[in-house]
């Protein structure tokens, strides 16, 4: 193709990086597997399409940039919690773990391969770094307890500042031209620690102060912050070299710290620029190998290795976990995985172009024995992460929790039903606090729906299922599309408008499933007013499964731990034996009031008939002449005929304490006034004290309440015993 040019170069570099994480994650591998032979493909040893040469002491420069942004977006991702985890262990891998991961590099390099003790110090140092950049997305992929997640993730962003201050440290004492002195060297060292510290603590205290006081609008917030974090990179190296790198990260965390209202969009903003950078980088530095020099390693390039993944790493972890109370499996994971990454590699090169300037022949093996370990983690340890952790029985548990997002008054109910049925379930929510409790067994996130960190949230490693129920059908599908990156589509369900009507259904990819359902909007307000309750009914019987209908709708079907959707080609309705989650419509006022519940099988001729059975079969002796007459006489003013083959008769009782309802169901219908011409099937007869107008009002309100679906009086009508018709009207309670 010949000479590409810095432009081409660098947009080549960029295009292929990009195009590498698309087809990496399609592919479910580590995306550096394939950062690094795309890059040496396209370089100059193979195809010469990307030619790091063209950019020159340039390329320094991008390297520099593109690290800021990763290490500022790492920064922005440490979760204070999961220090809280494991304080001890992360300190003494940053200190100890780092100190003999230098000493045992450097002296594998010095004994191993002939090199001189000062490059043998520098190339120990390169190796200390672990990196966010593919720790990140094995732990995505392989899922552990959260406390070996929370280690291995603060150690990588944490130990690329140290690995980048200690590189720095050698460098120095390698390159002085004059004999300044170790003292010199370790002063120096302190300033850019202080110097990094401070600026990036004024600087992320700055950046949060402006955006709670939203002095920049949304539309420039991310493109604002992201200035900042470079101007202050930049600040920083131009005061004292490679001071910026600290600065950033502790910039981020501040943010992090401090959570202004836009950190999860900046979360979000700066995931993409990182995932961008990464790409270009490894692009660009992978290019600019040469091959050869690997070979010419030998077996004892092999011994160096070796020593670093199967020697050094398992003696840093036995001592930092000394005493920690980590069992030897969760040693060995923790010894097992150790990749590094883009600063490793970023730092290589960088360096190497320097020492080959100072007349250091022999700086190349460096580069070349940096990438030979990255390439060794990231493939060895990156691909076998999840065997491993599965050998150990560490691997994360099977995907069976519900993940809920919606309203918090309709996913929390639903939830807590969820849970107590004996399903895992999490509820996430844009407000969690002050929300469930402990015993309930949901649990409560807080967080953006669509925050792609959501797929690494150790509490969420578990999640096999998400119901997506926010009024908001656009959201509904993206939080289907972020979870689509670890989940089948057939895993994932949201509501949808129902396409001609009023309400809405919740669809799967295999078809549709809970169709006629009220908007999320309104099952929130009918369970917090109370009309709607969500709920367990225990299916033990065949009896059992009648007892749904248009009033009782079952949701999920629960048995032995695992949750599934009812509704669907599978699963048409829950089976003996399980556990039902159901949306009860619930009537108010109905509670305690219709106290007997009857089939009339005897021939009756009238209402008047039925009446007279009605009281006749109560346990209180009435005076039933009295009580007819009454009814008779209200009926020819103001006849109380619903339609439907319902009747609501009612009068008032003297001595009565409170109402009570008495309903008949006449199989074969009786003839009466109705204003639909249809046979009255079923009678209510409502009976209240005297002189309690206001409580016979509300009674009589809640019967024409429950019958005025249809679908409803149909149900009860359908009943063949007088204990069934009763208990499906106390199932609207």
């Amino acid at each position: 193709m010949g000479h590409s040019g810095p432009l081409l170069t660098l947009a080549l570099a960029a295009g292929a990086g990009v195009a590498t994480f698309v087809l990496s994650a399609r592919l479910r591998v580590p995306s550096i597997a394939l950062l690094l032979p795309f890059g040496v493909l396209l370089g100059p040893e193979v195809l010469g399409w990307v030619e790091p040469a063209q950019l020159g002491r340039g390329l320094s420069t991008v390297v520099g940039l593109s690290v800021a942004v990763i290490l500022f977006e790492g920064g922005l991702t440490l979760d204070l919690d999961g220090y809280r985890r494991a304080p001890r262990v992360i300190v003494r891998m940053l200190t100890i773990g780092v100190a003999l991961t230098w000493a045992g590099g450097a002296a594998a390099l010095h004994f191993l391969l002939d090199l001189p003790l000062p490059l043998a110090a520098i190339g120990g140092s390169l190796v200390v770094v672990t990196g966010p950049t593919v720790i990140s997305p094995i732990l995505r992929r392989v899922g552990v307890q959260e406390r070996l997640s929370d280690v291995l993730y603060w150690e990588a962003v944490l130990v690329d500042f140290v690995g980048v201050f200690l590189t720095v440290l050698c460098f120095e004492w390698v390159t002085s031209k004059e004999d300044i002195g170790a003292p010199t060297h370790l002063g120096y060292f302190m300033l850019r620690v202080l110097l990094g510290t401070g600026l990036g603590v004024v600087f992320g205290m700055g950046l949060e102060y402006i955006l709670r006081k939203d002095w920049v609008g949304p539309e420039h917030t991310n493109i604002f912050v992201l200035g900042a974090a470079l101007v202050l990179f930049g600040v920083c190296d131009a005061l004292l070299p490679e001071s910026g790198i600290l600065g950033v990260i502790v910039a981020g965390m501040i943010l992090a710290v401090r959570k202004p209202p836009q950190l999860k969009r900046l979360k979000h903003f700066k995931l993409e620029l990182t995932e961008m950078g990464i790409g270009l980088l490894f692009i660009l530095l992978s290019a600019n190998l040469e091959l050869a020099a690997f070979s010419a390693l030998g077996w004892a390039g092999v011994a160096v290795v070796g020593v670093m993944v199967l020697v050094l790493r398992p003696l840093n972890i036995a001592l930092s976990t000394w005493g920690q109370g980590f069992a030897l499996k969760e040693k060995v994971f923790l010894s097992w995985i150790a990749p590094r990454g883009i600063v490793a590699a970023s730092m290589a090169s960088l360096f190497v172009l320097e020492l080959r300037e100072a007349g250091y022949a022999r700086a190349g093996v460096l580069e070349t024995f940096t990438y030979a370990v990255i390439g060794t983690t990231v493939l060895l340890q990156g691909l076998s992460a999840g065997w491993v952790a599965g050998a150990l029985g560490l691997s994360k548990p099977p995907r069976r929790r519900w993940l809920l997002v919606g309203e918090p008054a309709l996913v929390g109910p639903l939830g807590e039903a969820i849970a107590e049925a004996g399903a895992p379930v999490a509820v996430l929510v844009d407000d969690a606090q002050g929300r469930g409790h402990a015993e309930s067994g949901v649990r409560w996130l807080e967080a953006d729906a669509v925050d792609p960190d959501l797929l690494t949230e150790p509490r969420l490693l578990d999640v096999g299922r998400v119901l997506a129920l926010s009024p908001n059908p656009h959201l509904n599908q993206l939080v289907c599309q972020l979870w689509r990156e670890v989940l089948p589509p057939t895993a994932l369900s949201r509501w949808v408008p129902s396409p001609g009507g009023p309400g809405g259904e919740v669809v799967l990819t295999d078809g549709r499933v809970w169709s006629k359902l009220p908007t999320p909007g309104e099952l929130a307000h009918g369970i917090e007013s109370g009309t709607r309750v969500v709920e367990v009914l225990d299916v033990a019987t065949e009896h059992d499964l009648e007892r749904f209908g248009p009033h009782l709708q079952p949701l999920l079907s629960v048995k032995d731990g695992a949750a599934v959707m009812m509704g669907t080609r599978a699963q048409p309705q829950p089976k003996v034996g399980t556990r039902a989650v159901v949306l009860r419509d619930r009537v108010p006022g109905l509670a305690g009031l219709v106290t007997d519940a009857f089939l009339v099988e005897e021939a009756v001729d009238s209402v008047e008939d039925v009446i007279h059975i009605l009281l006749a079969r109560a346990d209180d002796e009435y005076d039933t002449d009295q009580i007819v007459e009454g009814i008779l006489s209200r009926e020819r003013d103001l006849p109380t005929a619903m339609g439907m083959g319902v009747i609501l008769p009612h009068t008032y009782v003297p001595g009565l304490e409170a109402s009570r309802c008495l309903i008949g169901i006449v199989p074969d219908g009786v003839s009466g006034p109705t204003p639909d011409g249809v046979p009255i099937r079923l009678v209510c007869l409502m009976l209240s004290p005297a002189g309690r107008a206001e409580m016979h009002l509300q009674g009589m309100a809640a019967l024409a309440r429950l019958l005025y679906n249809p679908e409803v009086v149909d149900h009860l009508c359908a009943q063949t015993s007088s204990k069934d018709l009763l208990e499906l009207i106390r199932d609207h309670e």
